[in-house]
């Protein structure tokens, strides 16, 4: 993992610097102070980058330019900050804590907090539509904008979070088994998938590589939510959020559905299957590392 927290510590810096960078290029004036300021707040906090990061890592089996995926990369983190400051508003899990600062709506107000995740959710489409035409083509910029489109919507990660709502007093869910991990992949996973699908559609990957691009993403994504899942009943845990609130809030988890210890069990089954989805792709097991490495560091979390 020297090499992976190699990548992560030289990676971080560039990506905090593109999303300042964005931020003050859209906003340059004082006249909407508190709006900007709010988005700041929450897109520049400490966090893992996780998702920028592996959309680089993913960009790198085609390309050395980090550059060139740098547009997509801080949409992504803008989107998923936008998700992470309307999940903790009051209407939806009433969180006020994150990323180890009081909430947006905490620290603005709700009106503010709302406004500011919309607004960095059109900012990010904003940033696709004009920059990544520098680098790719203008076909594939449109294939990859419409895929990141789907995996927002009501058959992405929407439609997750309204079946997370309804479940704890949806008592017609005849499989909860597959409601839940229906639930995974389209809550965390679908915007995980893209981090992992839109560098091989921009880059215009063979369907062999896409088809096997997509299968990782997919026991990654459920990976990285039971890994979720697990970190939330350790009270000591480095979450950055609280501890706890699946359980206080009667959700729907693996730990609720399955335990503790299978909930470890089918982590450790979708962190093989998800190295074996790598070990098809046409690519050397040097360029590869990287997201083997993502594999291990998911299993292992403990933020």
């Amino acid at each position: 993992m020297t090499n992976f927290t190699q990548f992560c510590e030289d990676t971080r810096p560039i990506i905090s610097t593109t999303l300042s960078r964005y931020l003050s290029e859209k906003f340059p004036y004082t006249s909407q102070n508190k709006l900007q300021e709010a988005m700041a707040y929450s897109t520049l906090s400490t966090s893992k980058q996780y998702r920028p990061l592996l959309t680089i890592a993913t960009h790198s089996l085609f390309s050395d330019s980090i550059r060139d995926i740098l547009p997509l990369a801080a949409a992504i983190e803008m989107i998923h900050t936008y998700s992470l400051i309307h999940d903790d508003l009051p209407a939806m899990d009433n969180d006020t804590l994150r990323r180890g600062k009081p909430t947006c709506h905490i620290q603005f107000d709700e009106a503010t907090a709302i406004l500011a995740g919309d607004t960095l959710q059109c900012l990010a489409f904003e940033i696709l539509a004009t920059h990544l035409p520098d680098s790719f083509s203008a076909k594939h910029c449109l294939k990859a904008i419409s895929y990141l489109c789907q995996s927002l919507g009501v058959d992405g990660m929407a439609g997750g979070q309204q079946m997370d709502i309804d479940a704890p007093k949806d008592s017609d869910i005849t499989n909860p088994k597959d409601y839940l991990i229906h639930m995974h992949q389209l809550k965390t996973g679908a915007l995980i998938k893209s981090c992992i699908v839109i560098p091989g559609i921009l880059n215009q990957a063979d369907p062999h590589t896409m088809a096997k691009l997509s299968q990782f993403a997919s026991h990654l994504g459920l990976l990285f939510q039971i890994s979720d899942d697990i970190l939330d009943t350790k009270p000591h845990a480095n979450l950055g959020k609280t501890s706890g609130k699946d359980t206080d809030q009667n959700k729907l988890t693996y730990i609720q559905l399955f335990g503790l210890e299978t909930a470890q069990k089918i982590a450790t089954t979708e962190a093989i299957e998800a190295k074996k989805c790598l070990e098809r792709l046409p690519f050397s097991e040097n360029k590869l590392s990287c997201l083997s490495d993502f594999v291990d560091f998911t299993i292992n979390r403990n933020s």
